[in-house]
C-alpha cells in the first residue's frame, strides 16, 4: 500500500488554544506527538514517579494543558487522548 497516508492523510489545524501548545501551522499527527513531547521537555513538566507507566513518568499540566482538558498529573498517554478528544471535539482536523 505505498500510497496509503497515515491517519488517513489528516493534517491538525490547531485553534489559538492549541496553537501555544503545538503551534500554529498545519501539522499531522506524528509531528504534532514530537512537538507535545518537546512541549513537555522545554517547560520540564515531566515528572518522575516511583513506579506508573512509561517507567514511571507523569505530566504535570500547565494553564495550556489545563485549557484542553489535563486537570491533574496524568500519564503521556492520557495526555494525548486529552488532546486528541479536544481536537475533535473541536473539529480542528482535515
Amino acid at each position: 500500500m505505498a500510497g496509503k497516508k497515515p491517519f488517513g492523510g489528516k493534517t491538525i489545524r490547531p485553534d489559538a488554544v492549541l496553537a501555544k501548545i503545538i503551534g500554529s501551522g498545519k501539522i499531522g499527527p506524528t509531528v504534532m506527538t514530537k512537538k507535545l513531547w518537546n512541549y513537555f521537555k522545554g517547560k520540564k513538566l515531566l515528572i518522575r514517579t516511583a513506579t506508573g507507566p512509561f517507567g514511571g513518568m507523569k505530566v504535570k499540566p500547565d494553564g495550556n494543558l489545563k485549557a484542553i482538558g489535563v486537570k491533574a498529573a496524568v500519564a503521556p498517554s492520557k495526555v494525548f487522548k486529552f488532546v486528541w478528544s479536544y481536537i475533535k471535539r473541536k473539529k480542528l482536523f482535515k
